[in-house]
């Protein structure tokens, strides 16, 4: 995994390739997340992995979360089987 801050001022963006996992952390109050994807979505296609998966070791920047979406909060740890 990589980590990446983006910031109005830096003004640059981040090109994640179709099928690859991605999350977003916002670091301060009414931030917009802006988007785009290569595909309409549908619900179907949807997948995800839980943001603290064991597996993966994602380093966060904070420890304790302010609010996660139910979804985001209900995707089950990797299963590589």
């Amino acid at each position: 995994w990589i980590s990446l801050k983006l910031s109005p001022e830096m003004r640059t963006s981040f090109h994640v390739p179709p099928g690859c996992a991605n999350a977003f952390l916002t670091m301060e109050d009414d931030t917009i997340v802006h988007y785009y994807s290569s595909y309409p979505y549908t619900m179907e296609a949807e997948r995800g992995i839980c943001y603290s998966d064991p597996l993966f070791k994602f380093e966060w920047p904070i420890t304790e979360p302010v609010y996660i979406s139910d979804k985001d909060n209900s995707w089950p740890d990797y299963d590589p089987e």
